[in-house]
């Protein structure tokens, strides 16, 4: 049995497609995603393959995310929002929820007041 001739040779362009409400497209998406996952994970092979196994997805589609390709599916958007900061960070500003109460925000400016606290202790140790 032999595959037929007739095969599509490209993909159609009617496809579902995101609203232009913001200026967001798709592919504008994509990018921003692939660039937070390279930042908190890398780029090398092996983190393709912890990715995987974080989301419980396809090396394949691993990839495709972090070449800008495809975007991640809900369940694994989720996932690695929950393992990445950078992801989760991009998808509220993508939202335009940078400042969401329970953001990466918070805990970030937590632990910098607790240095700049840590600092200022060492400081006045040291002129006692």
């Amino acid at each position: 049995m032999s595959f037929t001739e007739n095969d599509r040779k490209f993909r159609s362009n009617s496809g579902k497609s995101f609203p232009d409400g913001d200026g967001y497209d798709a592919q504008r998406i994509v990018d921003a995603l692939a660039e937070a996952l390279r930042a908190d994970f890398g780029s090398a092979p092996s983190s393709v393959k912890r990715i995987a196994r974080l989301t419980r997805a396809n090396e394949r589609a691993v990839r495709n995310w972090m070449d800008a390709r495809n975007g991640p599916r809900g369940e694994n958007l989720i996932v690695l929002m929950q393992h990445s900061d950078a992801v989760f960070e991009i998808v509220l500003m993508l939202a335009h929820r940078v400042h969401a109460p329970g953001g990466t925000f918070l805990t970030r400016l937590r632990k910098e007041l607790m240095d700049a606290v840590s600092t200022i202790d060492e400081w006045e140790a040291g002129q006692a």
